[in-house]
């Protein structure tokens, strides 16, 4: 995947990647940042298009670094770290991402 996606500019795989996430996956993933932040359930200060990036990068890249950190952090690809990682990535983005209705002193 990285080879494909970074190392070869002219790869028809990343052509048809890249096409595929931004018209599928990550258009639906902005589409809802932005109805939360209409409705005031995430904050509006983030780009939609930024955020939407972060939360893929959060989702796909500890799978590609796993294999090289892992060992050395005491992780690794077990039947449960999907959903260790999943809970993980709600509790840090339902935290950083919520709106604050609260007015600072």
């Amino acid at each position: 995947v990285m080879r494909e996606l970074l190392a070869r500019q002219d790869s028809p795989i990343r052509d048809f990647i890249g096409e595929f996430m931004a018209r599928g996956p990550i258009s639906m993933m902005i589409d809802r940042i932005e109805e939360a932040q209409r409705d005031g359930v995430i904050s509006g200060d983030y780009d939609p298009r930024m955020l939407a990036m972060s939360i893929g990068s959060l989702s796909g890249f500890p799978f590609l670094m796993l294999p090289i950190v892992g060992p050395h952090l005491g992780l690794e690809l077990d039947g449960g770290f999907p959903e260790r990682l999943i809970e993980h990535n709600q509790k840090l983005l339902s935290e950083a991402l919520r709106a604050r209705t609260e007015k600072a002193s």
